[in-house]
């Protein structure tokens, strides 16, 4: 039976050759193998010797140093947090007024410096004589001057002073996505031209002391593309420095391109005015105040 069957074959020369020099020089490979292991092995020790000894003594100074503010706080989050919140409603100056008959008007010019924060709603109250005034709700645009007022309020004493309290602001970010220039954007809405004023104090409505009304009349043109529901303004009668009277009046359903008649009535004698200034009040920010174009689904847009 042929040798194939069992599994089995003949060993060539060559295999018989290799077999031989193995068996032969086994204990010399042995050798060298774990030689290469030792070497291997001696290397890596080498290399980590010679890191420790380095970051110890050549590094060492350097390495505490790097330990030790590592637990410091390298990031002044304190000043990051101040360059992106913004900076509180600015109180200049309180003015109280006196509307007769133991009413007085108070008048606080307030300002935002923010160029890209508005005070899109606060509430203010006045404080006189310990005593806190209605609440209000007010709104402030970005690098906006203004004035908060509350008319007509009763005391039996002239207030020595008076004190301004601005509580619950509602801040909102104007982004450049929103409006790519705000100072355009306000130009753009509030350009109202305010003509024709004319001044008549009561000593000039032939009148006399029975009817002290005095009146601040003017034209205000829409010059802008917009129409609004209402448009507020504040008229101020200034004397030197100070303010002798102040007013609110309002324009409904002011349009674009529309010029409107608007009078303003003081029923009390006032001191004589140098200037007299008339100052819009709308909030542009609010879509709520843009009223709709025919064929239009509004008209509040950021560019």
């Amino acid at each position: 039976m042929p040798e194939e069957q069992f599994g089995t074959r003949e060993l060539s020369q060559q295999e018989l050759k290799w077999s031989y020099w193995f068996v032969i020089h086994r204990d010399l490979l042995k050798k060298i193998f774990i030689g290469f292991l030792i070497a291997i092995n001696a290397l890596l020790w080498g290399y980590s010797v010679y890191t420790l000894l380095r970051v110890w003594v050549i590094d060492g100074n350097s390495y505490n140093l790097h330990l030790s503010i590592l637990p410091d706080n390298l990031v002044n989050f304190v000043g990051l947090r101040s360059e992106n919140e913004p900076r509180d409603i600015v109180i200049s100056k309180i003015n109280i007024i006196s509307s007769g008959q133991g009413r007085y008007d108070l008048a606080a010019l307030v300002s935002n410096s923010n160029k890209d924060f508005a005070a899109e709603s606060f509430d203010y109250q006045f404080i006189i004589s310990g005593a806190e005034t209605k609440t209000y709700r007010g709104f402030i645009l970005p690098n906006e001057e203004k004035y908060l007022a509350d008319l007509s309020v009763d005391s039996k004493t002239r207030p020595a002073r008076a004190d301004l309290k601005i509580s619950n602001i509602q801040w909102r970010r104007i982004t450049p996505h929103e409006v790519s220039d705000i100072e355009n954007f306000k130009s753009s809405r509030l350009n109202f031209e305010i003509k024709n004023i004319e001044y008549n104090p009561s000593s000039t409505s032939g009148l006399g002391e029975k009817l002290p009304v005095s009146t601040v009349s003017f034209d205000v043109y829409n010059n802008t593309a917009y129409n609004y529901w209402e448009v507020g303004f504040y008229i101020l009668l200034h004397r030197g420095a100070s303010i002798g009277g102040i007013n609110y009046i309002a324009a409904t359903e002011l349009k674009a391109g529309e010029t409107r008649y608007l009078e303003a009535r003081w029923f009390e004698p006032l001191p004589a005015s140098t200037q007299v200034e008339v100052r819009p009040v709308l909030n542009i920010l609010d879509s709520s105040v843009y009223m709709k174009f025919e064929g239009r689904t509004g008209e509040f847009s950021g560019q």
